[in-house]
C-alpha cells in the first residue's frame, strides 16, 4: 500500500464487514488519518466527543484487528486531542489508552471544542490515566507548551503530572523512553536549564541547551 490513508481505508473496509452498515457509516466511516510513527502507533481523528466515545468504549478491538489483518502485526492506539475528554472520564478509563490532550490554548473555533478547558489534563490525570499535553504544532506553536502545562497546573492539575505530560509521558507513548523523557544514567543527555520554573513564571529564560551532553546554545547566545 503507498500510503498510510490507504491502510486505513483498507481497514475501514474490514471493519465494515463486522458490522452493520448503518453503524459502520457513523462510528468507523468519518475516521480521518493523522500520523501512523515507527510502524506500529496509529493516531486517528474523530469527527467530534461523542463519536469518540462510542468508538473508544466498542470499537477498539475491532480497529485493531482491522489494523493487524491489513499490516499483518498489531499496532497500538492512542487518543488524540481529546479536548473535551473531561465530559467523558469512565469512558476514557475503560479504555484504558493514552490520551493527548490538546490543543488546548486558542478559540473555541469548532463544535468538539466548545466544552474544551485546561482543566482537562488534571482530571484524566487524577482518573489514572496516562496523559500528555500537546499543543497541536503548527496548529498552536511548539513553543507554547510550557505555557499550556502551566495553564493545566492553574487549572488543578498537580505539577509534577504536568512536568510528566510534557517529558516521560509523551517519550513512553512514541516508544523512546529508554532514551529521552527524563534525566537516567544510560539515557541521552538532552537537557535544559532555565532560570526559574517555566510552568510557572512566564518571563523565565532559558539558560543553556545540552544535545547529547553537548552544549549547543548558552545564555549568552540567545541574548545577542
Amino acid at each position: 500500500m503507498d500510503s498510510f490513508k490507504d491502510v486505513l481505508e483498507a481497514a475501514q473496509a474490514y471493519c465494515k464487514t463486522q458490522m452493520a452498515e448503518p453503524t459502520y457509516n457513523l462510528y468507523i466511516d468519518g475516521l480521518e488519518p493523522i500520523s501512523f510513527e515507527d510502524s506500529s502507533h496509529i493516531t486517528l481523528s474523530v469527527r467530534n466527543d461523542f463519536i469518540c466515545k462510542i468508538v473508544t468504549d466498542r470499537y477498539l478491538g475491532l480497529l485493531k484487528e482491522a489494523f493487524k489483518t491489513v499490516l499483518g502485526f498489531d499496532v497500538d492506539i492512542t487518543l488524540d486531542h481529546v479536548t473535551e475528554g473531561h465530559l467523558i472520564v469512565r469512558h476514557l478509563v475503560k479504555a484504558g489508552k493514552p490520551v493527548l490532550v490538546g490543543p488546548s490554548f486558542g478559540s473555541k473555533s469548532k463544535q468538539e471544542l466548545k466544552e474544551k478547558s485546561f482543566a482537562t489534563a488534571g482530571i484524566l490525570d487524577d482518573a489514572g490515566l496516562e496523559v500528555c499535553i500537546i499543543t497541536d504544532a503548527p496548529v498552536i506553536p511548539l513553543y507554547y507548551l510550557p505555557l499550556c502545562a502551566g495553564l493545566a497546573v492553574k487549572a488543578g492539575m498537580k505539577e509534577e503530572s504536568a512536568w510528566r505530560a510534557i517529558t516521560i509521558n509523551p517519550a513512553h507513548v512514541v516508544g523512546i523512553d529508554g532514551r529521552v523523557g527524563s534525566i537516567e544514567a544510560g539515557k541521552d543527555a538532552d537537557i535544559a536549564i532555565f532560570e526559574g520554573n517555566p510552568l510557572r513564571d512566564i518571563q523565565c529564560r532559558t539558560k543553556a541547551v545540552f544535545v547529547n551532553g553537548e552544549e549547543v546554545l548558552s545564555q549568552i547566545q540567545m541574548r545577542v
